[in-house]
């Protein structure tokens, strides 16, 4: 009977080291593991000239950037350069995102440039850009790049990267796509979809019996 438990008392001391070495060698294979690369996935942009930032803004940094989704912020703090020869290029809002980086107004020659944008993890745009001054100038420029990319489902945040630094981290609107941008939007849509039949008792202000 000794010799029984104490063979059932050695079984159970071996089953319980065996499975700590498991679970100890299960542990250290996860801290081994390599941590998941981010996933990559390349979105063009187009650049577009023909506008100015305008005068009005205020710079509180040595860069601003921007991101206008509609073209009422965009007219906010933009402006048509368009002269005989040069029309400017038309933004799409439907289509694509444009954005904006611009430098403080300087004497000095100032050259924006926007090197490569990803799109990571599905919901982030990396704009990566670089700034290059030359030769001072007689004269005050305003250094501006402008730009798009298509719009996809599910960017959240646009951030752009000056050599390996996020300068600007935007959160864009969250508004579903294909949903009014402004009030006189809703106000047509709505008008627009009103049955026929509570056209006449808005308009003379009653309601129908």
């Amino acid at each position: 009977m000794k010799n029984l438990l104490k063979i059932m008392l050695a079984t159970s001391c071996l089953t319980l080291l065996l499975m700590a070495c498991k679970g100890r060698v299960g542990a250290t294979s996860n801290e081994n593991q390599e941590p998941e690369t981010a996933a990559l996935e390349s979105i063009p942009v187009k650049m577009m000239s023909g506008y100015f930032l305008k005068n009005s803004y205020q710079f509180q940094e040595d860069i601003a950037c921007f991101i206008f989704t509609d073209q009422a912020s965009f007219d906010t703090y933009l402006g048509v350069g368009r002269t005989m020869n040069n029309q400017p290029d038309q933004p799409d809002f439907a289509q694509n995102t444009l954005a904006a980086i611009a430098c403080k107004p300087a004497d000095v020659k100032t050259d924006i440039a926007v090197t490569k944008s990803e799109i990571v993890n599905g919901n982030t745009v990396n704009i990566h850009f670089e700034i290059k001054k030359g030769e001072k100038l007689t004269y005050t420029m305003q250094p501006l790049a402008l730009f798009s990319f298509e719009k996809k489902a599910g960017i959240r945040t646009v951030n752009f990267i000056e050599n390996g630094k996020t300068v600007k981290e935007i959160t864009l609107n969250r508004r579903a796509a294909g949903a009014p941008q402004t009030i006189d939007d809703l106000k047509k849509i709505l008008w627009e979809r009103l049955p026929d039949f509570c056209l006449v008792p808005i308009v003379r202000g009653s309601i129908p019996n």
